[in-house]
Formats: C-alpha cells, structure tokens, sequence
C-alpha cells in the first residue's frame, strides 16, 4: 500500500510520541517500510529492533540560523557549497585534511551526534555529520536561499550588512572555491581567487567585488564564464583586487579555513602588504605594439 499524505501527517504529528509498535499497528505497515519514509520526510530515524519512541539520539542548538550572524553566516556559505539538504536533514561533508571545519562546527553547535567516515568514489576518505532540524531547514531557507536540490539553482542570500555578505562568500570559497598564489610573466606573485557556483550566485559575488575589491587601474573585470552545459559558472579575482578581498576578512571573526587562507597571511609576512596592493599598471605605459611596457 502506498503512502497517502494522511500517512505522512501522522508520522509527522507523532514521532516521539508514540512506540514504533503502536505505529506499526495504526499505519498496517512493516518496520522497515516506516524507517524508510521516516527518512524520507527526514525525520528522526529507528532502531529497527526495537518498539522504542522515535527519540532524537542526539542533541543541537536548533536555534543557530535564527538570528543572522557573522558566524552563522559563513556556516550558511559552507553548507551551501559542501553541504546538502533533504527534507529536514541537513548535511556537510568534508575531505580528510579538513576534518578540523567539521569538528570546530560540532562543538559551535553543540552536537552530540557522530561524525561518519566514508570512502569517497575518487578513493579519498571523507567525513560528515547529518543533523535533522526542521527549525535549521527553515532558517537556512528563509536567512539565505539554502533549499533542496540547490546545487542547479541556488539564489544569493538577502543579506543587508556587508560583514554578513563577506562571511558567506568566505563560506562558499572553503566549499567550492580555490585561494592561491601563480607566478605572473614578470615572476611577481599573484593573488588569486576562483569560485564556482550558479549564475545567479557568482554574478551576486562578481557585483560584490566590483563594489568593494575595485582595482585603481583601468583593466575591466570580467564576469562569470560558464563551465558546463549545466548550471555551473566561475567567477573570479586577482593579483590588487584579491588582496583588497583578505584584507576585508582578515580582521573579522570569521571562522574560515586556515588550511586555505594561511597562503595569504605567509605571503603578506613574506613581502608585506604593501608590495602586493601596489597598483603596478602605473608603472606602465602603452607602446605602438599595444603592448604594456615598464617606466620604471
């Protein structure tokens, strides 16, 4: 017998009230049948060899996403980069050698449930945590556009301060973005900082930092470029314009990836900032060839 929407209801309206076998008997269905639309609607799952209460057999600040934060807001980028949303549960994964992000989250959010261990299909391990909180679902939709099936369509956030703007994008670059440094033809290093994701959120990141990591020189940026047939666009900054980037997120209390942005703060010690956020189109000037050439 397939599941009606008054079957769904009553799971809703009755988990962690009564036994598994009390519903068993009301819905007529097998245990393992339950266990699987309760997971579906992402509800608390069963011990299947048990007639327990549907019982959380974790517990969590079910309040984090309510009231946007710096904090939260970087969590919201991260989420919506490496992190996956179905029905109430919400889920984040990480690669080993940033085990760290998922642990540091876990004690924020006062988690007491596991963190799970897989095989990634490219042979790597990776790490997880799924935590089921429809009150997380809710914020994480109505505070930053974060919904089901993101990936193909996920909006840019209405985020009004600017310092909550540049936690999530920070958010999103740990997730789905690159932070490096490439030798440019004069073996000057360069900044540089990539970011893919869907259109609408990389030209939402593309007007930000044309707003506020603007270059001094007449060089015009360019938007996002599209990579695949699908939804997928990349977006990103270099050499003055990067720096001007870590330099708005440096002193916040942002809590992002050192594995990722260390790079920036080794090669500021390095040569100083001031040697990086030298506009150097000014030490050139245009020859016939149209090429640019030293004056200096």
């Amino acid at each position: 017998m397939s599941w009606t929407e008054c079957h769904d209801n009553f799971l809703r309206e009755n988990v962690g009230k009564l036994t598994y076998k009390e519903i068993a008997i009301e819905l007529k269905k097998g245990k393992r049948t339950i266990s699987s639309r309760v997971k579906q609607l992402g509800l608390t799952g069963i011990n299947l060899q048990s007639s327990t209460l549907f019982e959380k057999i974790y517990s969590v600040n079910d309040s984090f996403f309510d009231e946007i934060n710096i904090v939260n807001s970087y969590y919201a980028g991260l989420i919506a980069a490496d992190g996956h949303v179905k029905g109430n549960a919400i889920s984040l994964t990480q690669s080993k050698p940033r085990l760290y992000a998922i642990e540091r989250f876990v004690r924020l959010v006062d988690f007491s449930g596991k963190i799970y261990k897989a095989k990634h299909k490219k042979g790597y391990d990776s790490f997880s945590i799924t935590i089921t909180s429809e009150r997380w679902k809710n914020a994480l939709k109505d505070n930053f556009n974060i919904v089901p099936k993101k990936s193909l369509i996920l909006k840019h956030p209405n985020l009004e301060k600017i310092e909550h703007q540049l936690s999530f994008i920070t958010g999103l670059i740990d997730g789905d973005g690159t932070v490096n440094f490439y030798k440019g033809k004069t073996n000057r290093k360069v900044a540089i900082i990539s970011l893919c994701g869907t259109y609408d959120i990389t030209e939402w990141i593309f007007n930000f930092w044309k707003s506020y990591c603007s270059s001094t020189g007449k060089r015009i940026s360019s938007g996002p470029r599209k990579l695949t047939n699908n939804n997928t666009w990349e977006v990103r900054i270099s050499g003055f314009r990067s720096i001007k980037f870590y330099q708005l997120i440096k002193d916040i209390s942002i809590p992002k990836m050192e594995s990722k942005w260390d790079i920036f703060y080794n090669e500021m010690e390095g040569e100083g900032e001031s040697y990086y956020l030298k506009d150097f189109s000014k030490d050139q000037k245009r020859g016939r060839d149209g090429r640019f050439y030293k004056t200096c």
